[in-house]
């Protein structure tokens, strides 16, 4: 995995900082929130983004919006970013904190993709399955995909796992047609 150095820093730092503050789970709460409004408000990320706007305002923007929503240590790592220039990176920090918080907390991200949509109930159930075999904490994204046609495709991390009923059908078919 390749990163853009002044991000890394940044979140690394940002780790750090809210490691010794005792602040890791409330700045990690703070950064899913940054992140979400960005990604589902790109006139915010153009606004952090735009070199004509002073950082003066981009950081009275941010104050005004974020005033008792956020801790006081994302707080001050907005502005240091925005006095540093640094406000198009945000988004990549946010992720690059996100994945470091997950590595320090020891959470394996699994993605689960089914052919239908599951309940709660069963899904509680893969997830209680997925730590028990992982001996860890598992952070969990459900997806459907309707041409597994049946079963499921588990990844964790960077591991595919395959009982979808598609994979098995591929299988068949290769053993018949003679290849391997």
């Amino acid at each position: 995995m390749h990163f853009n150095k002044i991000p890394v820093s940044y979140a690394k730092a940002l780790i750090m900082a809210a490691k010794e503050t005792g602040r890791l789970d409330a700045v990690y709460n703070d950064i899913l929130m940054i992140a979400e409004l960005i990604k589902r408000a790109p006139d915010l990320r153009g606004f952090l983004e735009n070199p004509v706007v002073e950082n003066k305002s981009k950081k009275k923007f941010l104050k005004e919006f974020f005033a008792s929503r956020i801790s006081n240590e994302s707080a001050e790592f907005l502005s240091l970013l925005i006095n540093n220039k640094r406000g198009v990176y945000l988004e990549e920090v946010c992720g690059l904190f996100k994945f470091y918080y997950k590595k320090e907390k020891g959470i394996k991200s699994v993605t689960l993709k089914t052919a239908i949509d599951i309940d709660e109930k069963l899904g509680a159930r893969f997830m209680e399955m997925i730590e028990k075999k992982l001996n860890s904490k598992a952070e969990i994204t459900k997806e459907v995909d309707t041409s597994l046609i049946g079963g499921f495709t588990l990844k964790v991390d960077d591991r595919l796992y395959d009982a979808s009923a598609r994979a098995q059908l591929e299988k068949l078919r290769s053993l018949l047609s003679g290849k391997t």
